[in-house]
């Protein structure tokens, strides 16, 4: 270990102002954060902001963790992974690649979720689910069981995505659905909206309100409401899912195209433009 610390000394010599290497593993840490001892930070990693990494949690290659984030247990961050807000990685799960744990997602048990999948909102990963390639999980959403979601599938809302069930290609799951047993949604699934009566939650009526109109015929209706969304004043779990809610009809609907491209306008503003155009794919 003696040998190995010299040797980071060496590789990387300067410690910006107001940061600190961290003992085991040698990787950035901001005087803010809160590093255990006993977690690993990799040369080239990161944490900083208000984050926490406790336990035997390993912060990995060039990993972010930052903000709020906490990671904690035996989790992994590892690749080019960030996990940042008020998001929470730990017990044994992995968090790989380019892939992005923000909002308040939940990420525990043995799940996994990499490639350049994101899970944010209130969403959470569990037991041992899978999401990866470019799959969107946010909202109230939770994928748990032995779950897999991959491919450019969004899944959104307050759906239930459990045991062994798969969704995937370019399938759109939103409202309150239960996708459970071993179903398959795949690349030939249209877009699917399910809504609970019962459900009191601002998004989901307005999403009832929405399949209620596309069920009925009523474009012009749907289209005039559409475009005059205050997109500004909404954050990204509401436009993104209400360009899913109205995926289906989007050839009749002249309105949502004016609305992706506001929506498109504000989070590029907001978050830059790659990562606007991330959040945004699949839904034209």
């Amino acid at each position: 270990m003696g040998t190995e610390e010299t040797i980071l000394v060496t590789e990387f010599p300067e410690v910006p102002e107001g940061w600190n290497r961290h003992p085991y593993g040698g990787g950035l840490v901001e005087d803010t954060a809160t590093v255990a001892n006993t977690a690993y930070v990799a040369p080239h990693a990161k944490v900083y902001g208000s984050a926490e990494v406790y336990g035997d949690a390993q912060i990995l290659d060039n990993a972010q963790v930052y903000d709020n984030a906490r990671v904690h247990g035996s989790a992994q961050v590892t690749g080019h992974a960030k996990v940042y807000e008020n998001s929470c990685v730990y017990d044994t799960s992995r968090v790989a690649d380019t892939a992005n744990v923000c909002g308040r997602a939940k990420i525990y048990y043995c799940a996994d979720v990499s490639g350049d999948a994101w899970v944010f909102g209130d969403a959470q990963v569990y037991d041992n689910a899978e999401v990866y390639g470019r799959a969107r999980v946010f909202g109230d959403a939770k994928v748990y069981g032995e779950a897999q979601v991959h491919g450019n599938v969004h899944v959104c809302g307050s759906v239930k995505v459990f045991d062994n069930a798969q969704v995937h290609g370019e399938a759109r799951v939103c409202g309150d659905l239960w996708v459970c047993g071993h179903t398959e949604m795949g690349a030939t699934t249209k877009p699917t909206i399910s809504h609970s009566d019962s459900c009191d939650k601002d998004m989901d009526i307005l999403f009832s309100a929405v399949d209620l109109c596309l069920r009925k015929g009523m474009f012009v209706e749907c289209s005039a409401f559409l475009s005059a969304v205050d997109v500004p004043h909404r954050d990204e779990t509401f436009l993104v899912g209400l360009l899913a809610a109205t995926f289906t009809g989007k050839d009749k609907l002249p309105g949502r195209l004016d609305l992706y491209a506001r929506s498109l306008r504000t989070l590029k503003l907001r978050m830059g433009e790659q990562e606007a155009e991330l959040a945004l794919k699949g839904l034209r």
